[in-house]
């Protein structure tokens, strides 16, 4: 059995980063990783919103969350809150960030003396090359651990952000070979253009 999880994710749209997300929330918890997703509800008449796709794929939402910057102070304070109440309540071993405002966020409710790792995968190919705030969240002080695409990724982080390189993994991106076979030929298709199987 692993260790329960609670994601965070800020978008509420399917986006590039959202479909990895909910996919890794989903083989998490078939492999008995309690995975819970907390998000931004998608907004009213929306039915391919980052929440619902991703409940469509099994995954434990709590799409009860603003994350959104623009939205105003009270609306910030109150997701650190039910985010702290949460993770204090929610018995998780992990909270795992996928951008930045939910990160920010997540850091706030955890607070500086972090009981729970705050791990942020970086969904970009950054250089940090970046400003203090930046550098600030994906720094020790923000960020247990650090999740990032590629080794070049990794050797920046360390190198630009003065991460202990033990606290930087590098995870390449997959494909689900199921959802995605580029070489399988739908069925019919051969015979509707006159080919047979050698062609």
């Amino acid at each position: 059995m692993g260790v329960p999880v609670l994601h965070c994710y800020a978008d509420h749209k399917w986006t590039g980063p959202s479909e990895p997300v909910a996919q890794l929330c989903r083989e998490l918890s078939l492999r008995g990783w309690r995975s819970d997703l907390a998000c931004r509800a998608t907004k009213s008449g929306s039915e391919t919103g980052f929440a619902e796709r991703a409940r469509a794929l099994g995954v434990n939402v709590l799409d009860r969350f603003h994350f959104d910057r623009t939205w105003g102070f009270k609306k910030t304070v109150r997701d650190v809150r039910q985010l702290r109440e949460l993770a204090a309540a929610g018995g998780y071993g992990i909270v795992h960030c996928h951008g930045s405002w939910d990160h920010i966020i997540a850091a706030f409710a955890l607070g500086r003396k972090r009981e729970v790792p705050l791990v942020r995968t970086d969904h970009a190919a950054r250089d940090y090359r970046c400003g203090r705030l930046r550098r600030l969240c994906y720094g020790p002080r923000m960020t247990d651990h650090l999740i990032v695409l590629g080794d070049r990724c990794a050797v920046r982080a360390v190198n630009r952000l003065d991460l202990d390189p033990g606290t930087v993994t590098t995870i390449r991106g997959a494909v689900d070979t199921e959802a995605f076979r580029p070489m399988a030929t739908p069925a019919g298709l051969r015979r509707q253009f006159g080919l047979s199987s050698q062609d």
